[in-house]
Order: C-alpha cells, then sequence, then structure tokens
C-alpha cells in the first residue's frame, strides 16, 4: 500500500486518500482550509494567493478583469457596479450617490461642489452648460436629462429571452403638443437634451425584439412625429441600448473590434453627415489591443464613442444620425441586430464585411436593402 505526507500538516495516508494541488499531495482537512475555486473561472487556487470580495474567491486574473478600484475610496467592488466620472475616474455606487451628480445637460460626472444648482428646474449643471430658458419646451412630461425611471420590461407573453433593446430618439420639435399623443404608450417616457437645441428625447422602455417588431411600436412613435412636424437634423442621434449580459467578455470584445474594423463601412451606413461624427466616434485599435486588454484599457471611458461601453447595464449603439422616418428607424435597428448576431456566431479571425453584408441579406431584408443600396451608391460614385 502506497503512502504518503501531507504537504501541509505531513500526516502519513494512503495516497489515494489525498488531494493533489499543483504536484503537492494534502489531506482533506487541508485541501479544504487551503484551497478553493475561483468564482468565475472554476480554476482550482490557493487561498492564501487569491484575491477575494463579499466572501467570494477569484484567481488574479478573473478578479482584475472583473473587479475595480475606486478612485475616491480606494473600495475594492465589482466593475458592473462602477460609475464613470467626466475625467476618467472610476467611482463605487456609495460614493457616486454621495458626492457627485450627472450634469443635466451633457450627462458628464462631476463632483456636485464643482456644479451649479439651479433652483427652476432642480437640476445640476457643470461649469460648461449653460442653462438657456428660451431653449427649452416645456411640458409636464418632459423629464430632466438626468432621470432614469425603474425600467419596465416589455415582452410577448410567455416570451422568454434576456435580450431586451431600448430606444432613444432626439427630436426637433417648435413645442410639446406631440408628447400628449406619444405618452398613450407607457413604453415611453421623455427627457430634456441640450445636444438637439429646441427639442427633447424620447426614451423606451427596455423591449424584446418580437414585442418591437409585434406591437409596431417604432412605427407608432415616427408616425406620430411626422404628424407634428419634428425634424431630426446631423445634431441628433437614435441611439439604440442592448442588454450588456446577453453578451460574454469575448462578445463584447469582438463588437468593440467590429467597430474599430470596419469603422469607414458603418459611417457610411450611419446617416451621418461627416462634420457630425463626434457623436458617433471612430475608434481605431488592432485585434490585438482587444484580445490582451479589456475594453477599458483598451477604449478608455468615452462614452461617445461608436459602441459605448461605459454603462453598467447596457450597451449603446450610438452609430444612427437622429430620424423621424419609420423605414429609417426600422433600417437602423435590423442593422444593429445583424452585427450582434454576426459576432455572436463567427469568429474573430473571421470577420469580413462582405460577410456581414450577406448575414445581412439572409436575415435582416429591409436593413440589408438599405446595406445594399448605399453600397450601390458608393461604388457610383467612384466610378464618377
Amino acid at each position: 500500500m502506497e503512502l504518503s505526507r501531507c504537504k501541509h500538516c505531513s500526516e502519513l495516508l494512503e495516497a489515494d486518500k489525498l488531494f493533489d494541488f499543483e504536484g503537492q499531495d494534502y489531506c482533506e482537512l487541508c485541501h479544504q482550509q487551503l484551497f478553493t475555486l475561483c468564482h468565475t473561472c472554476g480554476e482550482e487556487i490557493e487561498k492564501a494567493n487569491s484575491q477575494s470580495y463579499n466572501f467570494r474567491f477569484f484567481c488574479e486574473t478573473c478578479f482584475e478583469e472583473n473587479h475595480r478600484t475606486c478612485d475616491r475610496c480606494d473600495d475594492i467592488f465589482p466593475q458592473r457596479d462602477s460609475y464613470y466620472a467626466y475625467n476618467g475616474d472610476c467611482l463605487c455606487v456609495d460614493c457616486y450617490e454621495n458626492y457627485f451628480s450627472s450634469c443635466d445637460r451633457c450627462g458628464e460626472v462631476f463632483e456636485r461642489n464643482e456644479m451649479n444648482w439651479n433652483d427652476n428646474d432642480g437640476c445640476y449643471y457643470c461649469g460648461s452648460c449653460n442653462y438657456d430658458d428660451d431653449e427649452e419646451i416645456y411640458h409636464a412630461e418632459i423629464n430632466s436629462y438626468s432621470y432614469k425611471p425603474v425600467a419596465i420590461l416589455h415582452k410577448v407573453a410567455k416570451e422568454k429571452t434576456e435580450m431586451h433593446f431600448g430606444f432613444e430618439y432626439e427630436i426637433q420639435v417648435e413645442n410639446g403638443d406631440c408628447i400628449d399623443t406619444l405618452k398613450q404608450k407607457d413604453e415611453l417616457y421623455f427627457k430634456h437634451d441640450c445636444s438637439v437645441g429646441k427639442g427633447f428625447e424620447i426614451v423606451t422602455h427596455p423591449m424584446t425584439k418580437k414585442y418591437i417588431e409585434e406591437t409596431g411600436i417604432i412605427n407608432f412613435v415616427m408616425d406620430t412625429l411626422c404628424d407634428y412636424n419634428a425634424q431630426a437634423d446631423y445634431n441628433t442621434g437614435n441611439h439604440i441600448h442592448f442588454t450588456r449580459g446577453i453578451l460574454n467578455e469575448c462578445q463584447e470584445k469582438k463588437l468593440a473590434y467590429f467597430g474599430s474594423k470596419f469603422g469607414s463601412q458603418l459611417m457610411a451606413i450611419s446617416k451621418r453627415n461627416t462634420s457630425h461624427c463626434d457623436y458617433a466616434k471612430r475608434y481605431d485599435f488592432t485585434m490585438k489591443n482587444f484580445l490582451q486588454n479589456t475594453i477599458h484599457e483598451t477604449m478608455g471611458y468615452d462614452r461617445s464613442n461608436l459602441f459605448n461601453f461605459t454603462n453598467r447595464a447596457t450597451i449603446e449603439c450610438r452609430l444612427f444620425n437622429g430620424t423621424v422616418d419609420a423605414t429609417s428607424a426600422i433600417e437602423n435597428f435590423e442593422i444593429l441586430c445583424g452585427i450582434i448576431n454576426y459576432i455572436q456566431s463567427t469568429h474573430i479571425y473571421d470577420f469580413c464585411w462582405s460577410g456581414y453584408v450577406k448575414y445581412m441579406k439572409n436575415n435582416y431584408a429591409i436593413g440589408y436593402n438599405f446595406i445594399n443600396k448605399e453600397t450601390t451608391k458608393r461604388k457610383e460614385l467612384q466610378c464618377v
């Protein structure tokens, strides 16, 4: 009978009753006391050399990828609970709620003692944003820019999916009369937005793709806006959020890389004027940048990036110009759905624009028709 000693307590035991860790034998008691599994990846790790949070242990790699240190109080917390100030500082929830606020004009996060409080509307503004009564449209249903209601999930009965979308439609209009019609839909709420001039922002609660398609909510919003002569020039955007948890970390990197690799093609179908692309900034990083670093290590914390990864619960696509046309809004939605599906089903080394376009052709006819039309137009211009 083969015997061996526990590396830690030196107890002599039968070999088949010992537990191995990196070539060393341990008795059951010592093994339980000294080692555990990483909560994220499941790798066996030594407790003494691991990181812990909320009574859970993590290997060094998983801990660094999924946790942050607050730049104000030095507390460690999960990355999903982080906020980012205008200067890039990472903030925990407590510090954000106790000492910081988002500017109700530009949305950037500042310390409250650096901001201006306006008694007329009960909002904070940063030093760069000026409160202008002449530009505001007043309506009881229009909330401040920082307004964030409790999300109400909308889905078809008995539908089971974790994927939800939320839309932001920035519009310009002389008054808020259209809101009296739009507010009939409980999927919608309204916010001030200084970036659009005289107008406001229509925001939806999260909805599933099937719910969006079956209820015709996009057509209802766009048709109503047209009835009230609303406009959407190059200062406006049609931003689309989707559930962040639907993509794993690798897929998030693939999405970010897709935006970098095909930035010129995406801007060509964004419907944006080239002089107004700061609302959806391109970025240029290599595949190696994304594979070897976290998203934020590569891209920083710019909320205006084409794909914005600074929100905790959602990823925001800022690609598209604003619109009050139903077909255009549906094109935007399908183009984004196609991107998400394509990066999920395609290896990063196999990314190619023609492959994405082919995927659109087979799955999203309205979005594909627009891409094909714009591609044909560009080819014709190059031949002139």
